[in-house]
């Protein structure tokens, strides 16, 4: 029995599957999204693709019926004070799995390209860090919409209402695409500034970030992790120069803002590279001086 032969006669069934198979493959694929477990991002990441592309796939066979066929637009729709939850799910629906099915494939084919094409990766991060509050958006309106609600609540959830709330987060969401982050004139600066007032509390007589420590810090080979011995090990000793994980194989761009504006302008993910990397190459945290000292090397660089 063919797989399309299978959804057409049981289409509920494996339209639940496949949700269950999306919503895992997605859930595991933004929870592994790190290094050290990027092998099983990799296989969870291309399985959500696959899933993604195959429901169009499936949705433009002949013959599927029931959950699988695409909604169309269209009809003539009923005057807003007649509208009942039920049929504004219907004129919402559409809308609602255009959305939802083009971040799915941006988020599944832009992973897959970013193995690929390096410049993907920044895409593929920004869409799936967006991709689960879309799922939440999708799975909040159709509960709104259909669930069975405690008299209470079905009296407040009116479908105008729930059309003004959702006009109402559609342009809150515009907006804040739409703002750009504020930045300080000089990041890298102000972030050495945060790395220096930790310093000055943990460190009795600090008295400054030294490059050369941070040099040191940055060369030093160790013996926590044979596979990865040292921070060059995969950003090569030229922090300036392109680099490669030494356990993926995943290409690396330079760490020298010099080079490379991006790094070190947001202090969250210093912080989380630094926590993590420490942890791997050295076998324990490092202290708030040798961490200023590696951001001081950094930016001499």
């Amino acid at each position: 029995m063919s797989a399309l032969s299978l959804i057409s006669r049981h289409p509920v069934a494996t339209w639940r599957l496949w949700h269950a198979g999306l919503v895992g493959s997605g859930l595991v694929a933004y929870v592994t999204a790190d290094e050290d477990t990027y092998a099983l991002h990799q296989f969870s990441g291309y399985l959500f693709a696959v899933l993604a592309v195959g429901r169009l796939i499936v949705a433009a066979a002949p013959g599927i019926r029931g959950p699988w066929r695409l909604p169309q637009p269209g009809g003539k729709a009923a005057a807003p004070a007649r509208l009942t939850r039920g049929a504004m799910f219907q004129r919402v629906r559409p809308l609602m799995t255009a959305v939802l099915i083009g971040v799915l494939l941006a988020a599944g084919l832009s992973g897959v390209g970013a193995d690929w094409i390096h410049r993907l990766e920044k895409l593929h991060e920004a869409v799936g860090e967006a991709t689960p509050w879309v799922v939440l958006a999708h799975v909040a309106v159709v509960v709104a919409l259909l669930a069975r609600l405690p008299q209470g609540l079905r009296r407040m959830a009116t479908p105008q209402r729930a059309l003004s709330a959702l006009a109402a987060a559609g342009l809150l969401a515009t907006l804040m695409g739409a703002a750009p982050p504020a930045r300080a004139a000089d990041p890298q600066q102000a972030l050495l500034g945060v790395f220096t007032e930790r310093a000055k509390a943990a460190t009795p007589g600090f008295a400054g970030f030294d490059p050369k420590r941070g040099e040191a810090l940055f060369l030093s080979r160790n013996t926590a992790n044979p596979e990865l011995p040292s921070c060059a090990s995969c950003h090569t000793q030229d922090p300036r120069a392109s680099g490669r994980h030494a356990k993926t194989g995943r290409a690396i761009d330079p760490m020298a803002p010099s080079v490379n504006r991006e790094r070190f302008t947001d202090l969250a993910q210093v912080d989380k590279r630094l926590g993590r990397d420490c942890e791997t190459v050295l076998g324990r945290a490092c202290t708030p001086l040798e961490q200023g000292d590696f951001v001081a090397f950094m930016l001499s660089r």
